[in-house]
């Protein structure tokens, strides 16, 4: 039986096309299971297996999870009114999660021609995108700022009370006292918050709902920025101190990572010029080759697929060289561009092989569980340089190890800099 779940024997073509099979027939079987709920549910069928309600029966009977069974029961009543809703689930174009979110937006009072529209409206849209969609089509308003804090030990509120809701009798072998009994609910409390509250909700085209469990440090950041910044936001508006805050944040990083300035000066023009044999090069990018490369990308991704699909990931972006740097040994804006980190990684597999790559990262993680040894560099050997996340090879290493032979004072000079303070730039 567990033979039918060992797929080490399928190539990766083989693999790709029983995924999308699969995820075909799971989307047809969704939409069938769909129809057999609203089917149940309108005959009441649930009633003769002892249970009082639809619900009750998805949790008890067929074993789904509390959510599972609300989403689908919701999705099944709107696919009833509107079997266009089934149809958009089977083929695909619509998941469950999105489907749960129109569903309130389905009813009986709204006419068919609208119902259908907005299912179509929807098609082929993530989660977050029909969650911006619906805000957009049926704003909400505004929520009013504020901060509340959490619970700590000791204290019973309603929240904690309402999770206690078959409190165990102790007997005089497990009688808690009364600070544990309090304290395990509290920190279900805590844990809630941070599982369930930390979410961007759309409420309108334009708005959106924020809710961060935070701890005190930032409240006291949050009361220090109000009240420097009381003259320009007499009103201590919260939307309008963190933007202030997260706009210097993003230019101080997009200067510090893309070499990015407020005035966008124009990137110089890079021509080939022979290499003095004295100088060697390194891995350091220049900071108006990176400008010039992230305006270029767009700061995005730039792999793209055999189809011509580009990669939509903005985060975690990485210079890539076309070209290994250990064959070209140089940087130009042509032969660098933007990748995300699993395309690099990817990328760098397919450079040097997956053998290699995986004998680099097991190095680093042998030097990163031991700090106390000297650091020393081997092929594989991943370090931070500004921005960038390197990776020797076989030339960088020979080529490193010539520099700390030839510079052994160095150790010395960083131990008489240490007194003096840190620039930041």
């Amino acid at each position: 039986m567990q033979a039918c779940y060992d797929l080490t024997h399928l190539t990766d073509n083989e693999l790709l096309r029983d995924l999308t099979t699969l995820t075909e027939t799971s989307s047809r079987l969704t939409a069938m299971q769909l129809a057999h709920i609203a089917e149940v549910d309108h005959r009441e069928l649930y009633l003769e297996c002892a249970c009082d309600s639809m619900f009750s029966y998805g949790t008890r009977v067929l074993h789904l999870s509390e959510g599972g069974t609300y989403k689908r029961i919701s999705v099944a009543r709107a696919g009833r009114r509107t079997p266009l809703l089934f149809e958009r689930i089977a083929s695909g174009e619509l998941h469950l999660s999105g489907a749960a979110l129109l569903a309130p937006h389905l009813g009986e009072e709204v006419p068919e021609e609208k119902r259908r529209e907005l299912i179509d409206a929807m098609r082929r849209k993530s989660k977050r995108e029909i969650e911006r969609n619906l805000a957009a089509r049926f704003p909400k308003g505004k929520v009013t700022q504020g901060i509340r804090r959490l619970p700590r030990k000791g204290e019973t509120t309603l929240v904690t009370q309402a999770l206690v809701l078959q409190p165990k009798v102790a007997t005089n072998e497990t009688a808690a006292s009364p600070s544990e009994k309090v304290s395990q609910p509290e920190e279900r409390v805590a844990k809630e918050h941070r599982r369930r509250h930390e979410k961007v909700t759309p409420l309108s085209k334009d708005h959106y709902k924020l809710t961060v469990c935070a701890d005190q440090e930032l409240i006291e950041y949050l009361e220090r920025a109000k009240a420097l910044l009381r003259h320009q936001v007499p009103n201590g508006d919260l939307n309008l101190v963190l933007k202030k805050a997260l706009r210097l944040l993003v230019t101080q990083q997009e200067k510090r990572r893309f070499g990015k300035s407020l005035s966008q000066p124009k990137a110089k023009v890079v021509q080939k010029q022979p290499r003095s044999k004295n100088k060697q090069a390194t891995r350091y990018i220049p900071v108006h080759i990176r400008r010039a490369v992230v305006e270029r990308d767009g700061a995005r991704c730039t792999f793209v697929d055999e189809s011509g699909v580009r990669c939509i990931e903005t985060g975690g972006l990485e210079f890539h060289h076309k070209e290994p740097f250990s064959k070209t040994r140089e940087h130009t804006p042509d032969g660098i561009c933007l990748l995300c980190r699993p395309h690099n990684q990817y990328m760098a597999k397919k450079d040097f092989g997956p053998e290699l790559i995986a004998a680099w990262k097991k190095s680093h993680e042998a030097r990163t569980r031991a700090p106390s040894e000297p650091r020393s560099a081997v092929p594989g050997d991943s370090y931070n340089r500004g921005n960038q996340i390197l990776l020797f090879d076989e030339g960088a290493t020979s080529e490193l190890a010539a520099q700390q032979s030839s510079s052994g004072d160095r150790p010395r000079r960083r131990e008489r800099d240490q007194s003096r303070p840190e620039r930041f730039l």
